[in-house]
């Protein structure tokens, strides 16, 4: 019996010993508060939000066991997208749901995200770009990060953002491939989004079934299908757009040219070029050939799959290719914006475009 108790307490104090090991090792090998201590010198208070949220990212799920790190590491950002992004991600490496408690509402403003909140006298479709620039520019959207996102990416919608408490909530049930969490979201459509992020991870398409809405089941489809790597599962939606859509994210996520022939019409193939052409660019890209935009039948849609083109490949005279002189004009001044290069601004014809172009690269 004595010596059932020693190989007890021996084999106790072996465990007491690794975990003590296992714990200074990780206080030893943990550089997170020299990183986030360089987040805070950044000036920009976007770009220091951004930072936090990538080292949040990077730690080691291990790391949280230490009591150092938790949610209060999110209290260092500066907006609330910033923090409430910062608290999912959190929560997730943690698995914990109750920290999704912490997510605060975006400010009323920034709700002009998306829906351009412009003056009676700026709602024609050829002055959306200028109801842009007031939804952004004059004070009306608080939080730095969702303003940066609205003036700067296409659609005015930030990527990657967690926006409110149900999204934290489908974030951490991702994290713990546990679909009963997805109960405790009441809107329909983010219990759907919920159960679909759950499908994308476990890459179990029957998932899908669960999801109560056609059209959202159609991109749960989508989103296994890309996910897999088995375009045959977008056979299983009916409906020929929405599998048009499906194939075409298929194509954009597996960069082929070649899968935009297996959708339904000329159209739904231009849509697809395009997509992948603007993927390439937003992922650093510099690989799309422009033959794949002549291929485009639609002007307006060859159109823009050229500027994106040449902005993914760096080559301004890629401009030269498109439909008329107004355009090309506006590709030059896009391009010369973002990248910051107001000499570009010469090339262009129009000198009311050029002078634009001077003014929103000075």
């Amino acid at each position: 019996m004595k010596n059932k108790f020693k190989i007890l307490w021996v084999v106790a104090g072996l465990a007491a010993v690794l975990v003590l090991g296992v714990v200074v090792y990780l206080h030893i090998n943990d550089d997170t508060d020299e990183r986030i201590a360089n987040c805070m010198k950044k000036s920009d208070p976007c770009e220091k939000d951004s930072c936090i949220i990538w080292v949040v990212r990077g730690i080691d799920f291990k790391l949280f066991l230490l009591h150092k790190h938790d949610v209060s590491i999110c209290d260092k950002t500066s907006s609330v997208s910033g923090k409430n992004t910062c608290i999912g991600y959190v929560a997730a490496k943690k698995k914990d749901v109750s920290l999704c408690d912490g997510i605060l509402p975006i400010p009323e403003n920034d709700g002009c995200i998306g829906s351009f909140k412009s003056p009676p006298e700026r709602k024609s479709e050829e002055n959306t770009s200028q109801n842009k620039t007031d939804c952004c520019w004059q004070n009306k959207i608080t939080d730095c990060c969702w303003k940066g996102a609205c003036f700067y990416t296409t659609f005015c919608i930030p990527q990657e953002e967690i926006s409110n408490k149900n999204d934290c909530i489908s974030f951490v049930a991702r994290s713990k491939n546990d679909l009963s969490l997805c109960d405790k979201i009441s809107n329909i459509s983010e219990k759907n989004n919920c159960i679909s992020s759950i499908a994308w991870e476990k890459e179990d398409v029957s998932l899908c079934d669960k999801v109560s809405t056609t059209n959202q089941k159609n991109i749960c489809i989508s989103a296994v299908a890309s996910e897999k790597g088995e375009l045959f599962l977008c056979d299983k939606i009916p409906n020929l757009s929405a599998r048009d859509k499906c194939i075409s994210r298929f194509a954009v996520e597996t960069r082929n040219f070649s899968v935009c022939e297996r959708t339904s019409n000329s159209s739904a193939k231009d849509d697809c070029i395009v997509f992948i052409t603007i993927a390439n660019k937003q992922l650093g890209g510099h690989y799309t050939n422009v033959s794949f935009c002549d291929e485009v039948s639609e002007v307006f849609a060859r159109d823009k799959c050229i500027v994106w083109d040449s902005l993914g490949k760096r080559d301004v005279s890629l401009c030269d290719k498109t439909s008329n002189t107004s355009v090309r004009d506006q590709c030059i001044m896009l391009f010369a914006e973002r990248t910051y290069d107001k000499s570009i601004c010469k090339k262009i014809s129009d000198p009311e475009i050029k002078q634009e172009c001077v003014q929103r690269t000075s």
